[in-house]
Protein backbone atom coordinates (compact mmCIF):
# COMPACT_ATOMS: atom_id res chain seq x y z
CA UNK A 1 0.00 0.00 0.00
CA UNK A 2 1.45 3.07 -1.15
CA UNK A 3 0.61 5.68 1.44
CA UNK A 4 1.51 9.60 1.92
CA UNK A 5 2.99 9.97 5.59
CA UNK A 6 1.24 12.66 8.05
CA UNK A 7 4.32 14.00 8.31
CA UNK A 8 7.53 14.33 5.85
CA UNK A 9 9.84 12.43 8.40
CA UNK A 10 7.84 9.23 9.16
CA UNK A 11 9.01 6.43 8.02
CA UNK A 12 6.96 3.39 6.72
CA UNK A 13 6.91 1.41 9.76
CA UNK A 14 5.00 3.62 11.54
CA UNK A 15 3.11 4.84 8.78
CA UNK A 16 1.66 1.05 8.72
CA UNK A 17 1.52 1.08 12.38
CA UNK A 18 -1.17 4.40 11.87
CA UNK A 19 -3.14 2.41 9.59
CA UNK A 20 -3.61 -0.99 12.17
CA UNK A 21 -4.55 0.81 14.79
CA UNK A 22 -7.32 2.34 12.84
CA UNK A 23 -11.05 1.68 14.46
CA UNK A 24 -12.37 0.01 11.17
CA UNK A 25 -10.05 -3.42 12.63
CA UNK A 26 -10.99 -3.59 15.76
CA UNK A 27 -13.81 -6.05 15.10
CA UNK A 28 -10.53 -8.30 13.96
CA UNK A 29 -8.22 -7.51 16.41
CA UNK A 30 -10.57 -8.44 19.36
CA UNK A 31 -12.15 -11.89 17.33
CA UNK A 32 -9.26 -13.24 15.65
CA UNK A 33 -5.47 -11.57 17.41
CA UNK A 34 -3.06 -13.85 16.11
CA UNK A 35 -4.98 -14.27 12.93
CA UNK A 36 -4.72 -10.52 12.07
CA UNK A 37 -1.29 -10.10 12.88
CA UNK A 38 -0.13 -12.94 10.98
CA UNK A 39 -2.32 -11.47 8.30
CA UNK A 40 -0.67 -8.04 8.53
CA UNK A 41 3.32 -9.02 8.57
CA UNK A 42 2.46 -11.52 5.71
CA UNK A 43 0.06 -9.59 3.36
CA UNK A 44 0.31 -6.17 4.15
CA UNK A 45 3.25 -3.72 3.54
CA UNK A 46 2.92 0.22 4.02
CA UNK A 47 5.11 2.38 1.26
CA UNK A 48 5.99 5.58 1.75
CA UNK A 49 5.24 7.41 -1.16
CA UNK A 50 3.89 10.16 -2.88
CA UNK A 51 1.91 9.20 -6.23
CA UNK A 52 1.81 12.95 -7.52
CA UNK A 53 5.53 12.36 -8.02
CA UNK A 54 7.53 10.55 -10.65
CA UNK A 55 8.52 6.78 -9.43
CA UNK A 56 6.38 7.83 -6.17
CA UNK A 57 9.14 10.05 -5.36
CA UNK A 58 10.78 6.30 -4.85
CA UNK A 59 14.68 6.10 -6.23
CA UNK A 60 15.19 4.00 -9.11
CA UNK A 61 16.11 0.83 -7.00
CA UNK A 62 13.05 1.02 -4.57
CA UNK A 63 10.66 1.62 -7.45
CA UNK A 64 12.12 -1.03 -9.59
CA UNK A 65 12.13 -3.71 -6.24
CA UNK A 66 8.44 -2.60 -5.73
CA UNK A 67 7.38 -3.30 -9.48
CA UNK A 68 8.67 -6.48 -9.28
CA UNK A 69 6.45 -7.65 -6.35
CA UNK A 70 3.03 -7.16 -7.25
CA UNK A 71 0.71 -8.73 -9.49
CA UNK A 72 -2.07 -6.22 -9.95
CA UNK A 73 -2.54 -2.26 -8.94
CA UNK A 74 -6.04 -0.93 -6.83
CA UNK A 75 -6.28 2.90 -6.95
CA UNK A 76 -8.84 4.30 -4.74
CA UNK A 77 -6.75 7.50 -4.21
CA UNK A 78 -8.64 10.77 -5.23
CA UNK A 79 -9.18 14.66 -4.20
CA UNK A 80 -13.22 14.69 -3.54
CA UNK A 81 -13.42 18.40 -3.22
CA UNK A 82 -16.21 19.37 -5.42
CA UNK A 83 -14.52 22.92 -5.40
CA UNK A 84 -10.42 22.40 -5.68
CA UNK A 85 -8.02 24.02 -7.07
CA UNK A 86 -7.50 23.28 -10.38
CA UNK A 87 -4.00 22.70 -10.49
CA UNK A 88 -4.27 19.99 -7.89
CA UNK A 89 -7.48 18.41 -9.02
CA UNK A 90 -5.45 17.89 -12.36
CA UNK A 91 -2.43 16.95 -10.31
CA UNK A 92 -4.10 14.31 -8.09
CA UNK A 93 -6.92 13.01 -10.18
CA UNK A 94 -5.98 12.90 -13.62
CA UNK A 95 -2.10 13.66 -14.06
CA UNK A 96 -0.69 11.21 -11.30
CA UNK A 97 -2.36 8.65 -13.05
CA UNK A 98 0.52 8.40 -15.81
CA UNK A 99 2.90 7.59 -12.84
CA UNK A 100 0.51 4.83 -11.97
CA UNK A 101 0.55 3.70 -15.47
CA UNK A 102 4.56 3.62 -15.28
CA UNK A 103 3.77 1.29 -12.54
CA UNK A 104 2.14 -1.12 -14.09
CA UNK A 105 4.02 -1.60 -17.05
CA UNK A 106 7.51 -1.71 -15.03
CA UNK A 107 5.32 -5.11 -13.26
CA UNK A 108 4.66 -6.41 -16.78
CA UNK A 109 1.39 -4.72 -17.72
CA UNK A 110 -0.43 -6.22 -15.10
CA UNK A 111 -3.82 -5.38 -14.26
CA UNK A 112 -5.21 -2.42 -12.82
CA UNK A 113 -8.58 -1.48 -11.42
CA UNK A 114 -9.32 2.15 -10.96
CA UNK A 115 -12.40 3.68 -8.62
CA UNK A 116 -13.76 6.60 -10.77
CA UNK A 117 -17.10 8.02 -9.82
CA UNK A 118 -20.37 7.52 -11.10
CA UNK A 119 -20.95 11.40 -11.75
CA UNK A 120 -18.28 11.19 -14.21
CA UNK A 121 -21.57 11.62 -16.64
CA UNK A 122 -21.63 15.29 -16.30
CA UNK A 123 -24.42 16.91 -17.70
CA UNK A 124 -25.56 14.08 -19.42
CA UNK A 125 -28.98 13.16 -18.78
CA UNK A 126 -30.83 9.68 -18.83
CA UNK A 127 -29.35 6.20 -18.14
CA UNK A 128 -25.74 6.47 -17.09
CA UNK A 129 -24.05 2.92 -18.51
CA UNK A 130 -21.02 1.28 -18.38
CA UNK A 131 -19.12 2.36 -20.94
CA UNK A 132 -16.80 5.71 -21.99
CA UNK A 133 -18.56 8.72 -21.16
CA UNK A 134 -19.36 10.77 -24.19
CA UNK A 135 -19.08 14.66 -23.27
CA UNK A 136 -21.95 16.59 -23.91
CA UNK A 137 -20.06 19.96 -25.28
CA UNK A 138 -18.42 19.11 -28.62
CA UNK A 139 -14.58 19.71 -29.25
CA UNK A 140 -13.37 16.13 -28.07
CA UNK A 141 -11.87 13.72 -30.40
CA UNK A 142 -12.37 10.19 -29.80
CA UNK A 143 -9.77 7.44 -31.03
CA UNK A 144 -10.62 4.45 -32.57
CA UNK A 145 -9.92 2.54 -29.02
CA UNK A 146 -12.62 4.04 -27.41
CA UNK A 147 -11.25 6.59 -25.43
CA UNK A 148 -10.77 10.90 -26.05
CA UNK A 149 -7.84 12.63 -26.67
CA UNK A 150 -7.49 14.75 -23.72
CA UNK A 151 -3.89 15.30 -23.78
CA UNK A 152 -4.17 18.70 -25.77
CA UNK A 153 -7.09 19.90 -23.23
CA UNK A 154 -4.44 19.54 -20.45
CA UNK A 155 -2.06 21.29 -21.93
CA UNK A 156 -4.66 24.02 -22.31
CA UNK A 157 -6.00 23.72 -18.78
CA UNK A 158 -2.25 24.30 -17.84
CA UNK A 159 -1.78 27.36 -19.48
CA UNK A 160 -4.73 29.05 -18.09
CA UNK A 161 -3.08 27.88 -15.01
CA UNK A 162 0.07 29.86 -15.10
CA UNK A 163 -1.60 32.23 -16.41
CA UNK A 164 -3.37 32.97 -13.82
CA UNK A 165 -0.47 32.38 -10.87
CA UNK A 166 1.39 34.76 -13.02
CA UNK A 167 -1.20 37.56 -12.50
CA UNK A 168 -2.14 36.97 -9.15
CA UNK A 169 0.68 37.80 -5.97
CA UNK A 170 -1.43 37.46 -3.12
CA UNK A 171 -2.09 33.61 -1.95
CA UNK A 172 -5.52 33.95 -0.75
CA UNK A 173 -6.71 35.32 -3.93
CA UNK A 174 -5.02 32.91 -6.03
CA UNK A 175 -6.18 30.19 -4.55
CA UNK A 176 -9.96 31.55 -5.16
CA UNK A 177 -9.36 32.30 -8.71
CA UNK A 178 -8.17 28.95 -9.09
CA UNK A 179 -10.85 27.65 -8.10
CA UNK A 180 -13.31 29.57 -9.81
CA UNK A 181 -10.77 28.80 -12.92
CA UNK A 182 -11.86 24.85 -12.18
CA UNK A 183 -15.34 25.63 -12.20
CA UNK A 184 -15.74 27.62 -15.01
CA UNK A 185 -13.68 25.28 -17.14
CA UNK A 186 -16.23 22.10 -15.87
CA UNK A 187 -18.90 24.08 -16.51
CA UNK A 188 -17.40 25.00 -20.20
CA UNK A 189 -16.72 21.21 -21.32
CA UNK A 190 -20.10 19.54 -19.81
CA UNK A 191 -19.25 18.41 -15.94
CA UNK A 192 -20.71 20.06 -12.55
CA UNK A 193 -17.73 20.41 -10.90
CA UNK A 194 -13.98 20.38 -10.89
CA UNK A 195 -14.05 16.89 -9.32
CA UNK A 196 -15.83 15.23 -11.64
CA UNK A 197 -14.71 16.69 -14.68
CA UNK A 198 -10.66 15.86 -13.76
CA UNK A 199 -11.76 12.80 -12.73
CA UNK A 200 -13.13 11.76 -16.40
CA UNK A 201 -10.14 13.14 -17.62
CA UNK A 202 -8.28 10.32 -16.01
CA UNK A 203 -10.37 7.96 -17.09
CA UNK A 204 -8.98 8.59 -20.66
CA UNK A 205 -5.89 9.67 -19.61
CA UNK A 206 -5.63 5.48 -17.91
CA UNK A 207 -7.22 3.95 -20.87
CA UNK A 208 -4.67 5.64 -23.88
CA UNK A 209 -1.56 4.73 -21.37
CA UNK A 210 -3.06 1.13 -20.91
CA UNK A 211 -5.07 0.26 -23.67
CA UNK A 212 -2.79 -2.77 -24.41
CA UNK A 213 -2.94 -3.77 -20.63
CA UNK A 214 -6.23 -5.20 -18.36
CA UNK A 215 -7.73 -2.54 -16.89
CA UNK A 216 -11.22 -2.41 -15.00
CA UNK A 217 -13.02 1.42 -13.87
CA UNK A 218 -15.23 0.62 -10.94
CA UNK A 219 -17.50 4.07 -10.71
CA UNK A 220 -19.08 3.98 -7.12
CA UNK A 221 -21.68 6.68 -6.42
CA UNK A 222 -21.25 8.69 -3.02
CA UNK A 223 -19.76 5.93 -0.44
CA UNK A 224 -21.85 6.13 2.72
CA UNK A 225 -20.51 4.31 6.23
CA UNK A 226 -20.59 0.47 6.72
CA UNK A 227 -24.26 -1.46 5.91
CA UNK A 228 -22.78 -4.80 8.12
CA UNK A 229 -18.79 -5.17 7.79
CA UNK A 230 -16.57 -4.85 10.09
CA UNK A 231 -19.18 -3.40 11.99
CA UNK A 232 -22.62 -1.37 10.95
CA UNK A 233 -22.53 2.25 10.63
CA UNK A 234 -18.78 2.93 10.63
CA UNK A 235 -17.48 6.05 9.39
CA UNK A 236 -14.72 8.33 9.79
CA UNK A 237 -16.06 12.40 9.62
CA UNK A 238 -19.38 13.80 8.85
CA UNK A 239 -21.72 13.00 6.09
CA UNK A 240 -24.55 15.35 5.59
CA UNK A 241 -26.81 14.61 2.66
CA UNK A 242 -29.31 16.67 0.70
CA UNK A 243 -32.76 14.41 -0.01
CA UNK A 244 -31.47 14.78 -3.63
CA UNK A 245 -28.70 12.15 -3.14
CA UNK A 246 -31.10 9.72 -1.28
CA UNK A 247 -30.66 7.10 -4.62
CA UNK A 248 -26.82 7.41 -4.89
CA UNK A 249 -25.34 6.13 -1.89
CA UNK A 250 -22.81 3.10 -1.79
CA UNK A 251 -22.34 1.83 1.53
CA UNK A 252 -18.20 1.57 1.91
CA UNK A 253 -18.08 -2.00 2.91
CA UNK A 254 -20.20 -3.02 -0.46
CA UNK A 255 -18.12 -0.97 -2.47
CA UNK A 256 -14.98 -2.94 -1.31
CA UNK A 257 -16.73 -6.06 -2.01
CA UNK A 258 -17.49 -4.93 -5.51
CA UNK A 259 -13.62 -3.95 -6.15
CA UNK A 260 -12.34 -7.42 -5.23
CA UNK A 261 -15.52 -8.94 -6.82
CA UNK A 262 -14.00 -6.94 -10.50
CA UNK A 263 -10.24 -7.30 -8.94
CA UNK A 264 -10.65 -11.38 -9.58
CA UNK A 265 -13.51 -11.70 -12.18
CA UNK A 266 -12.03 -9.52 -14.79
CA UNK A 267 -8.30 -10.13 -14.48
CA UNK A 268 -7.79 -10.94 -17.83
CA UNK A 269 -9.90 -9.37 -19.94
CA UNK A 270 -9.34 -5.53 -20.74
CA UNK A 271 -11.22 -2.61 -20.66
CA UNK A 272 -14.13 -3.09 -18.25
CA UNK A 273 -16.15 -0.29 -16.58
CA UNK A 274 -18.51 -0.48 -13.70
CA UNK A 275 -21.16 1.33 -11.91
CA UNK A 276 -21.31 0.46 -8.44
CA UNK A 277 -24.55 1.50 -6.81
CA UNK A 278 -27.11 0.39 -3.91
CA UNK A 279 -30.45 0.83 -4.45
CA UNK A 280 -31.73 3.53 -1.23
CA UNK A 281 -35.08 4.17 0.24
CA UNK A 282 -35.51 5.53 3.36
CA UNK A 283 -38.45 7.16 5.03
CA UNK A 284 -37.75 10.56 7.39
CA UNK A 285 -39.44 10.72 11.04
CA UNK A 286 -38.49 13.56 13.52
CA UNK A 287 -35.75 11.64 15.30
CA UNK A 288 -33.89 8.85 12.70
CA UNK A 289 -34.56 7.61 9.02
CA UNK A 290 -35.44 3.97 8.44
CA UNK A 291 -32.86 2.96 5.51
CA UNK A 292 -33.33 -0.44 3.42
CA UNK A 293 -30.94 -1.39 1.00
CA UNK A 294 -31.31 -3.60 -1.82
Amino acid sequence: MIRRPPKSTQRSSSAASDVYKRQIFDRLKEEKPSFFRQFCKEKIECVTGELTQKNFGLDKEEFSELSGRIDMVIHVAASVDFREQLQKALKINTLCLLNLADLVKAAGNIPMVHVSTCFVNGFNTGDCREEVVVPVTRGFTRNAKGFYQVRPLIARLERKIRKVEKSCSRPDQLAERLVELGSKESHRHGWNDTYTFTKWLGEQVLMEELSDSTLTIVRPAIIESTYQEPVPGWVEGCLLYTSDAADDLLCVDLGGRRIIKKKNKYKHNKNKIHNAYTYVTYRVTDSYADICIQ
